[in-house]
């Protein structure tokens, strides 16, 4: 018998008991649907997440540092060479020493950072009040931290604008160390610049000088780089030969997969959740397909009687199988995502309401829905395999016997 008419059987008997088949892909709707709506939560959390906490750009960069080591040195040379690799675009140094801040009678200690303004743009330093320096100015850059700390108050900070401010400097002999002179001691120096930037950070006191600033004091090594690659497709690549050239290297990517990690497991726990839904219409299909089953045995007898091979008394079965999982499952794709869409313009209504950017929380991915659709289909298959296997190997006597 063709395929294409047991296909149509197929659909006249699901067809005949609307209510039953109703019930069942119902059934099926609700639990695709759930695992839809609840791993679309995972996806755009992870989403949000990535681009919002490190930023498309970040994910692009690799700090690098020094292992404690007389020959290793993050110096001229090192960060040449690292701007020669094919897949770089962009390195920028910084410097950073102990030191300590005088603004009047008041002092603090703070960390003094020594870096080019281009440095500044691709750490994503922002200065809320006043401007950034020029590189080869004398400005600087302090935030509130170390402002509160020597009694300048936040209604202040402007006035404080363009005032000198003298900083003395703890050079470490490492940041001053050569290949001629490798054992070079520790170096106190000072130097007064103008305060033409502030950051509104009260964590820890700190202070952003032009890295000329501390170059001129006889600083020769840096204390961390930032390499920037063309693709982030590539940069492990550059990472690995930085790491072989005995460079200690970090980036956001390894936030990014600890993030990818934590929400693989939340997704599978909450679709663990919404499996619980598609095992009960699942149970609720095998009892339909069993019930059909019984009510059909007289047809089947008469099928073989006229027939039909064993094989297609299979088929039909489990066409029936696929067709409820089939139209549950595209139903099921649909009603979950139309409920995250609708959950999205629910809290992005909020968001602008309140003042606040719209954010997508639920996304769900193209990938994510095949797989799914295909998930139903076997479930279906599964769930399909029993009664088929009984309806194929009922004796046609017997059946036509049935009551």
């Amino acid at each position: 018998m063709k395929l294409s008419v047991l296909f149509q059987i197929a659909l006249k008997s699901i067809w005949g008991k609307k209510l039953r088949s109703i019930l069942t892909i119902g059934g099926v709707v609700v639990g695709i649907g759930a695992i839809v709506f609840l791993v679309s939560v995972g996806y755009g959390l992870q989403n949000l997440i990535v681009e919002k906490a490190t930023g498309l750009d970040a994910l692009r960069i690799i700090d690098v540092s020094t292992v404690k080591s007389q020959i290793i040195r993050l110096d001229e040379d090192s960060i040449g060479r690292f701007s020669s690799f094919e897949n770089v675009d962009n390195v920028q140094v910084v410097v950073n020493v102990p030191g300590r801040v005088k603004v009047g009678g008041s002092t603090t200690d703070t960390v003094v950072f020594g870096a080019p303004v281009e440095y500044l743009d691709l750490s994503g330093v922002k200065v809320d009040q006043g401007s950034v320096y020029e590189n080869d100015s004398s400005n600087a850059i302090i935030n509130s931290a170390a402002l509160n700390v020597i009694g300048i108050k936040p209604e202040q900070y402007q006035t404080f604008l363009g005032k000198e401010v003298n900083i003395e400097l703890v050079l470490l002999g490492e940041l001053i160390a050569t290949n001629d002179s490798p054992e070079e001691q520790t170096v106190n120096s000072e130097v007064t610049l103008t305060i033409g930037g502030i950051i509104n950070d009260d964590n820890t006191p700190y202070i952003f000088v032009p890295l000329k600033v501390l170059t001129d004091q006889g600083i020769h090594n840096y204390s961390q780089a930032k390499v920037r690659v063309k693709d982030n497709s590539q940069l492990a690549n550059v990472r690995d030969t930085i790491e072989s050239l005995g460079f200690s290297t970090k980036s956001a990517s390894d936030t990014v997969q600890q993030i990818d990690q934590i929400f693989s497991i939340f997704r599978i726990v909450v679709s663990g959740f919404g499996a619980i839904g598609l095992v009960v219409a699942s149970l609720g299909m095998f009892n339909t397909l069993t019930v059909s089953l019984l009510e059909r045995t007289r047809e089947i007898g008469l099928m073989k009687a006229l027939g039909a091979k064993r094989r297609d008394i299979f088929a039909l079965f489990l066409f029936e199988a696929l067709i409820i999982s089939g139209i549950g499952g595209i139903l099921g794709v649909i009603f979950g995502y139309a409920l995250g869409e609708t959950g999205n313009y629910v809290l992005n209504t909020l968001a602008v309401a309140t003042g606040n950017e719209p954010v997508d929380i639920f996304q769900t991915p193209v990938v994510f829905v095949i797989g799914l659709f295909l998930f139903s289909l076997l479930v279906g298959f599964l769930t399909g395999l029993y009664p088929s296997r009984r309806a194929r190997g009922l004796n046609p006597l017997d059946a036509l016997r049935f009551e």
